[in-house]
């Protein structure tokens, strides 16, 4: 009866610790499952990397789009170039008319009616003289014979005595007349609004406005 006595204080004892042991794992695991729950509400709350990237890629795409609007708004048209403040000067041609900046203006025979015919492929070689407002001359232009038409491409283009006026691409510097009399249609213009050069007569005249008409129907 002693020996039971004694046990029974050892057994309560041992029981009590092991209660306790059970009671802590079974805190540090809830413990353990508070902190997995903490994780998923912060992985929740945080940003996908896969969005972030989205977005900002979203962001170039925009920069690209105000970079090219700008670019467009700052590129000059391809088919419009000079200054419209006219001049008249002087090479072994005699006096003919140039632009504000001193180059040289050519009309082309073939533009009938004031109405400009070099559009398209052609618009780049033989850039038209643009105008955003009323051209105005120098000494020796007469401003009377001075003018502009809208062509169909848009741009505003100037004449003179019913020319339209063009510049020429190969001309690199003022005094340049490369483009006289190039393919018997370009000439320079005096301060009277005459053509100078060497002009095609009626029947060359016909020919290349035949010339033309195949080109445009080929």
């Amino acid at each position: 009866m002693r020996i039971r006595s004694r046990a029974l204080p050892l057994i309560a004892a041992v029981a009590l610790v092991a209660a306790a042991c059970n009671n802590g794992e079974d805190l540090v695991d809830d413990d353990v499952d508070e902190v997995e729950d903490t994780d998923d509400v912060e992985d929740e709350d945080a940003p996908d990397d896969d969005a972030i990237e989205d977005d900002d890629d979203a962001v170039d795409e925009d920069d690209g789009v105000e970079d090219e609007d700008a670019a467009t708004d700052d590129a000059p048209s391809a088919g419009a170039a000079g200054d419209d403040n006219l001049a008249v000067a002087e090479s072994e041609l005699g006096e003919h008319l140039v632009d504000g900046e001193g180059m040289t203006l050519y009309i082309r025979i073939l533009d009938e009616d004031g109405e400009p015919g070099c559009l398209g492929d052609c618009a780049p070689v033989w850039p038209a003289l643009a105008s955003e407002g009323e051209p105005t001359g120098d000494e020796g232009v007469d401003e009377d014979l001075l003018d502009t038409v809208e062509r169909d491409d848009g741009i505003t283009q100037v004449t003179y005595d019913g020319h339209p006026l063009y510049l020429f691409v190969s001309d690199q510097e003022p005094g340049d007349t490369r483009g006289q009399e190039v393919a018997d249609l370009w000439f320079v213009i005096g301060p009277d609004g005459e053509p100078i050069g060497d002009l095609p007569d009626d029947e060359e005249l016909e020919e290349l406005e035949e010339l033309e008409e195949a080109e445009e129907e080929g």
